[in-house]
């Protein structure tokens, strides 16, 4: 932090009394942070510990020093600063797998996030950003299920459903965006819901409540930001039973599909069966009714489920 912060009055400074050009500043920047991570090799293997501190310093430093130089001076174009903070956020997830570092990782995944913000030049290419979120989402996911940092998963989760909901509420637009925002909607659901059966399955673990309260957290946000994208188009308005049905055909693929491998914790069959009957239930009030009442039944059927999921598995278990 004091590198850091070291680092960005350093730079105010100089800018403020104009004693060195921009580019000088540039050039001085990047060689701060090459000469970390050169001190941060060479101390690896007898200062693992302050080693990793100085690397993600060093790394935080690239990132202020690309933003500056695209942000503030114009000397890069767009395309080569964005090439050049995602080079950053690999090598951040490399070396958090050498490390063995969780902390390096999500230093590269804020990063990872951060760079279409701080890049953006309001140019509307919204299927490019999320592309972009959804590659990052499957290179941080497969590392968190490769050093089992279940942590990086929820860091995830958050990050991707915050900048979906605020991308939908603020510039979304039902004539030019739906079928983008559905698309994107569905494939961000299913990376976050395989990755979660997968990490379960590898880690055999039985699902605990903040396990719980994610799934079923995806689930509805799924189903909430599915049904309100369907109600924003007027043809596909009749569409939201068959919308609910086919959910509930999801969580009862999976279901069956996990409950043929006996290595799965039981209890997240019993999770998912909850989910398939909570969507089978609804359905037919939704196609009649189609109105908000329905979602709020349906918010309560979740927390009612999730209520008789922890009671059943407190159950087994005594």
């Amino acid at each position: 932090v004091v590198l850091v912060l070291g680092v960005a009055i350093g730079a105010k400074y100089a800018i403020d009394n104009n004693l060195i050009s921009p580019l000088t500043r540039i050039v001085l920047g990047y060689a701060l942070g090459f000469g970390l991570l050169a001190f941060a090799a060479k101390l690896k293997q007898n200062y693992h510990d302050f080693s990793a501190v100085l690397l993600s310093g060093a790394i935080s430093v690239m990132y202020f020093i690309t933003f500056f130089a695209y942000s503030l001076y114009g000397l890069f174009p767009q395309t080569t600063a964005f090439v050049l903070m995602v080079g950053f956020t690999i090598f951040a997830v490399v070396s958090a797998i050498l490390y063995d570092r969780r902390v390096i990782a999500h230093l590269g995944l804020v990063g990872a996030y951060a760079i279409p913000f701080l890049l953006s030049d309001d140019s509307g290419r919204f299927a490019f950003f999320f592309s972009y979120i959804a590659i990052i989402n499957l290179g941080i996911l497969a590392v968190s299920h490769k050093k089992y940092w279940k942590s990086l998963f929820y860091t995830s989760f958050a990050f991707t459903w915050l900048i979906y909901i605020g991308w939908y509420f603020n510039s979304f637009r039902a004539d030019e965006h739906f079928h983008l925002a559905f698309f994107f909607l569905t494939g961000f659901f299913l990376i976050f819901y395989v990755t979660f059966i997968g990490y379960k399955l590898i880690a055999r673990e039985n699902a605990a409540v903040e396990n719980v309260s994610l799934v079923l957290s995806n689930s509805l946000i799924f189903y909430s930001l599915g049904y309100s994208l369907l109600d924003a188009r007027p043809a596909y308005q009749d569409y939201h039973g068959l919308f609910t049905v086919l959910n509930a055909a999801l969580h009862f693929g999976f279901a069956l599909t996990v409950s043929r491998l006996q290595r799965f914790p039981t209890d997240m069959v019993y999770l998912l069966t909850a989910l398939v009957l909570t969507f089978a239930t609804i359905s037919i009030p939704v196609q009649l009714d189609g109105n908000f009442v329905t979602l709020v039944w349906t918010t309560l059927l979740f927390l009612t489920g999730t209520d008789q999921w922890i009671s059943r598995t407190a159950f087994t278990r005594n």
